[in-house]
């Protein structure tokens, strides 16, 4: 019966690993309004464009806000739970469930903005989100030959307040082939 209790516990602890290491927001999502001006400036986004893409947005941010903050709550009480001397593997197994089914909701909600989001786009602005789409999946093989001085980062417009220009985030400057 233990050796049973160990494996289910064993079982619930790799799971909430995995679990704990997914993000439930979208990429790239964050809680303040995003600068869209490269996008707008690639798609030629209409001022009204953008303004109901953010609108969008930042309604699912409201609306996902509260389920994000319940799994961060279930979190905490699975980190506590697995923190005792003997920890109830069903409050556990119940943590885990509730996280998974939040962060089901959270996608369900994710993948109704998509269309809602395109809907606001013509047809050739749909066409140019192809180019976009190739461009991320040759991004960890873009960030590894910069890394190794193989192609140069691309020169970004400076919006930081001092004037300094910032290197691709992770990259080192020292990588990066700078002092």
């Amino acid at each position: 019966m233990k050796m049973k209790s160990v494996a289910i516990l064993s079982f619930v602890m790799s799971i909430g690993t995995l679990l704990a290491q997914a993000s439930p927001l979208p990429s790239g999502s964050r809680w303040g309004t995003p600068n869209l001006d490269a996008l707008k400036s690639f798609l030629l986004l209409s001022d009204q464009q953008v303004q109901d893409l953010t609108a969008l947005q930042a309604t699912f941010r409201d609306t996902v806000k509260p389920i994000y903050q319940q799994i961060m709550t279930d979190q905490k009480q699975l980190k506590q739970e697995m923190g005792k001397a003997s920890p109830d593997s069903s409050v556990m197994a119940q943590l885990l469930a509730d996280i998974k089914n939040l962060r089901s909701q959270i996608k369900s909600k994710r993948d109704g903005l998509q269309p809602q989001m395109l809907a606001l786009l013509s047809d050739s602005q749909k066409g140019q989100l192809a180019n976009l789409q190739q461009a991320l999946s040759l991004q960890q093989a873009a960030h590894q030959a910069t890394a190794l001085g193989l192609v140069e980062a691309p020169q970004q417009n400076s919006s930081r307040a001092d004037g300094s220009s910032r290197p691709w985030r992770g990259m080192h400057p020292r990588i990066m082939g700078q002092p």
